[in-house]
């Protein structure tokens, strides 16, 4: 592995036309960035350390792929876009080939240390070596394909599934995910999206949050060891610090950090955005959504989620309009008829959110959570017997599979049983159910939020 000390100096290296900015990972040429893989860019720097020298090809592997078996053919192919991105292909004026041993870089390359007082860490290391990145960094993290083609063709497929959003699309996206990691086990970004499928998987209520996040957190600390540089692992680290361990500062951080890291990834944005709307802070909330889709505006998730922020600062009509939109686009997306439904029945309006609830469930199939919106929907309208078989129904499933305990919370809140339903929100709590992430901001809890339980539960997860 490369040692931290050049993160820390800040080494530059200068070449022909080309530098090479060790901290922030970059290469650029004539000051204009040259996109290349982690692992392409780890042996650059790792040849540049030791230019003027004979570097073995067994030296290089031991570093660049300290814990994988791999053969020199996986070297020769990173020389191979080395020598591209540097426009050394015919030449080889920059990394000389020694037959049967090893290469040797320019010895002309020169290095420039700079320490600077003013970087700030990443926010946290998790047990990790320290990344450092300047105040004002707008570093682009390795984003690229990885050097095996199955590889990243399994994991675009597993990003294809994730954004389906429902059950079986996520089960689906980790299998692709797994693939990936499989075909290239040094693959960072396909742990990072392994870490987003068992994130989601909690926090739409599929398994228990304590079976699905630390799968999640396993993924993303693993992606985190292979490339402290991806926006995206911060982005699941995040997710799982917000939806999952309640700590809300830790989970700024990890947001801010993934931003800084990439300002034009959007799930970082709009995760970001989602958390802000959770603790209160709305006008941030919305500003920030409003960036993610401008960075990505087809996106349904992202075009949803710009919805629910709105209905989380109930701005109900602004929901509503923005729900509409992603159906527009995709009326099989399931989970904007789902959070559509849940706008109308901020407004009251029953019979549409029932509609809706009705549509989604059609198109996702088994979901305990939009029946426990159905109950809630069918109780305030008026049909109680509706209601209470939902609720049933939801009891007996209970022996058989899980189901959270939010989604029958909601069908009581719905009756006006008050003292289960604050029983089920305690429950909720204890469990670490995703759902409660939204206690303080969800309009569907308003009639209970006077309640002295419902504010020391709010106190108790530190959202008051």
């Amino acid at each position: 592995m490369l040692s931290t000390s050049d993160a820390l100096n800040h080494s530059i290296y200068e070449f022909g036309p080309f530098q090479v900015q060790s901290s922030e990972r970059q290469l650029l040429r004539n000051g204009i960035k040259v996109p290349v893989t982690a692992k392409t860019f780890d042996t650059l720097l790792f040849l540049l350390q030791r230019r003027g020298r004979l570097v073995e090809k067994s030296e290089i592997m031991e570093a660049i792929w300290p814990d994988s078996f791999v053969e020199e053919g996986n070297l020769s192919v990173t020389i191979h876009m080395i020598r591209r991105a540097l426009g050394d292909d015919g030449e080889h004026k920059y990394i000389e080939t020694i037959s049967k041993r090893g290469y040797r870089f320019a010895e002309s390359a020169r290095e420039i240390v700079k320490s600077s007082p003013e970087w700030s860490g990443v926010p946290r290391t998790h047990g990790l070596p320290l990344t450092r990145l300047p105040q004002d960094s707008k570093v682009q993290p390795a984003q690229w394909p990885s050097n095996d083609s199955k590889a990243y063709q399994f994991y675009l497929k597993g990003r294809y599934f994730w954004n389906k959003r429902t059950e079986n699309g996520l089960r689906r996206s980790i299998e692709c995910f797994q693939q990936a990691t499989i075909e290239d086990p040094q693959y960072a970004v396909a742990y990072a999206g392994l870490a987003d499928s068992y994130a989601l998987l909690g926090s739409y209520g599929v398994e228990p949050a304590q079976q699905a996040y630390p799968s999640a957190k396993s993924a993303a600390l693993k992606a985190l060891q292979l490339d402290a540089s991806l926006s995206e692992t911060y982005t699941s680290l995040g997710m799982i610090s917000f939806f999952y361990e309640w700590n809300w500062p830790q989970a700024e951080r990890e947001f801010r950090c993934a931003i800084d890291l990439n300002p034009k990834y959007p799930l970082a944005r709009t995760w970001y955005a989602v958390y802000l709307a959770a603790v209160g802070r709305n006008s941030e909330a919305i500003d920030e959504v409003q960036r993610a889709q401008e960075l990505d505006p087809v996106s349904l998730i992202i075009n949803t989620e710009v919805g629910r922020i709105f209905y989380l600062t109930h701005k109900h009509d602004q929901a509503v309009v923005a729900y509409r939109g992603v159906i527009d686009l995709d009326p099989h997306f399931a989970r904007a008829h789902t959070r559509l439904g849940m706008a109308y029945a901020a407004e009251r309006n029953f019979g549409e959110a029932i509609n809706e609830f009705q549509q989604a469930k059609q198109i996702s199939g088994h979901d305990p959570y939009l029946d426990g919106l159905l109950g809630f929907a069918y109780a305030l309208s008026g049909s109680t017997a509706k209601a209470r078989k939902v609720l049933k129904e939801l009891m007996q499933r209970l022996h058989r599979e899980y189901v959270p305990a939010f989604s029958m919370a909601l069908v009581y809140i719905g009756l006006g049983d008050r003292d289960q339903a604050m029983e089920l929100l305690a429950k909720s709590s204890s469990d670490r159910s995703t759902y409660m992430v939204f206690a303080k901001a969800d309009p569907l809890l308003d009639s209970v939020r006077l309640d002295p339980r419902f504010s020391s539960l709010l106190d108790r997860m530190g959202l008051q």
